[in-house]
């Protein structure tokens, strides 16, 4: 697995993310909180270098390590200059330094400025699907759970072949001509 970076426009993924909208009333911080847990979730102990960028309002840009991700970074801009810019600079620092980049975004902006050979570019639906599914081990464990309960449901419903005892590829002492008494 070569590493990437992986580039996250922050706001345009929770405005557009079922859990983490305002509409859901989620409230801001807690939706960021909740977008870095589950970057931190999926790529821990990954070789990737992810950036969540959001839009700040500070003096300069800020940034911050995430807590539990060695190559993680969250960044917020600087009053004045959007997300979009600086995942475009972003970009262009990483594919200078030789690394393929994915962008998580929904703006077409974005994508038509980091249009390269190098990028791919993913929806955030798509984003979304690959952050909460489970990792292999749990999906595994989660698979062969489903085939049990299949698998025993399958049993309960089926009559019992046979409800007598003995052989049963034996015809029964009656069909024989046995089991009866003579007088």
């Amino acid at each position: 697995m070569h590493p990437r970076t992986i580039l996250i426009d922050g706001y345009n993924v929770t405005r557009n993310t079922r859990g983490l909208r305002p509409e859901d009333g989620v409230a801001l911080v807690t939706a960021r909180e909740n977008l870095l847990h589950m970057v931190r979730t999926k790529f821990r102990g990954t070789p990737h270098r992810v950036s969540v960028v959001f839009d700040g309002d500070g003096e300069r840009e800020v940034t911050y390590a995430i807590k539990g991700l060695a190559g993680g970074q969250c960044i917020f801009t600087q009053r004045g200059i959007s997300a979009d810019e600086v995942i475009v600079r972003l970009h262009d620092e990483a594919v200078s330094g030789g690394f393929p980049v994915v962008i998580c975004t929904n703006d077409l902006e974005i994508r038509d400025k980091t249009a390269t050979s190098e990028t791919s570019h993913i929806s955030v639906a798509q984003a979304t699907q690959a952050l909460n599914a489970p990792d292999k081990y749990t999906a595994k464990r989660m698979k062969h759970a489903a085939y049990v309960r299949r698998q025993s449901e399958a049993v309960e419903d089926d009559p019992p072949s046979h409800s007598r005892k003995g052989n049963p590829r034996r015809a029964p002492k009656k069909s024989r001509g046995r089991g009866e008494r003579r007088s």
